[in-house]
C-alpha cells in the first residue's frame, strides 16, 4: 500500500513538472527600449566592534570597542 502511494505521488510530481500550466506561460513582449540616466551615488558605511582587539586579538578586554562610520556621495 505504501509503495503504491509513493509511486503514484512520484508520477503525479513528474506529470506536474512536464505539463506547463497556463499561469506560468508568458506572452511574447516587445524588446524594452534601452535607457540611460545618471542618478548619482551615495555610499554609507558603518562598523562597530566590541571586545576584540585588532592589535593582539585578546577577547578578555572588557572596554575594547570601536565605532567607525562614513558617508560620501557623487552626483
Amino acid at each position: 500500500m505504501r509503495r503504491m502511494f509513493v509511486l503514484s505521488l512520484a508520477l503525479l510530481a513528474l506529470i506536474g513538472f512536464l505539463v506547463p500550466l497556463p499561469a506560468f506561460a508568458q506572452a511574447p513582449a516587445a524588446a524594452p527600449a534601452p535607457t540611460f540616466a545618471i542618478t548619482g551615488f551615495i555610499d554609507n558605511v558603518t562598523t562597530f566592534t566590541h571586545n576584540i582587539s585588532g592589535y593582539d586579538s585578546n577577547v578578555n578586554r572588557s572596554r575594547d570597542n570601536q565605532w567607525y562610520g562614513r558617508t560620501r556621495g557623487r552626483f
